[in-house]
């Protein structure tokens, strides 16, 4: 799997995160304040890619269309001192982005195993009854 990282934001950077939808954004800009405080940097719409077993002879450009159309895509990275968040930002969030962070933590997990603990933080304005209780069950801070 290839990781696409993009470009490191500092954590006061005020501006429009790469890739957010416009819901999602109305998260981050509620919660930027206090994540502000906790990391070293982020990355934003971080791409998970999975090589595909293409023909030799398709081109490039539509090798590229595959890949970009098949990529995981996680939302924050955030990078602090002595861990890497895997943040999902989730309107009216419900067990879906639980799986989701779950999924980018094993990738993860499997890629970068040298690097520091990865763990899994659901950032949302309105978290579905039983999210709170499977999270905390899943070792996912809401």
């Amino acid at each position: 799997m290839r990781i696409e990282f993009g470009p490191d934001f500092a954590p006061t950077w005020a501006g429009t995160p790469p890739g957010i939808s416009p819901q999602d954004l109305t998260i981050w800009r509620a919660w930027q304040p206090i994540a502000a405080k906790r990391y070293l940097k982020f990355n934003f719409n971080v791409r998970l890619i999975r090589p595909g077993v293409l023909p030799a002879h398709v081109e490039p450009e539509f090798r590229a269309m595959w890949e970009a159309n098949t990529a995981k895509r996680i939302d924050v990275l955030g990078w602090a001192a002595d861990h890497i968040d895997i943040i999902e930002l989730r309107d009216n969030a419900g067990l879906s982005a639980l799986g989701q962070l779950a999924g980018y933590a094993t990738f993860l997990n499997r890629e970068m195993q040298d690097r520091a603990p990865f763990r899994m933080v659901l950032v949302t304005n309105r978290p579905d009854a039983d999210v709170s209780d499977t999270a905390t069950t899943m070792g996912i801070a809401v």
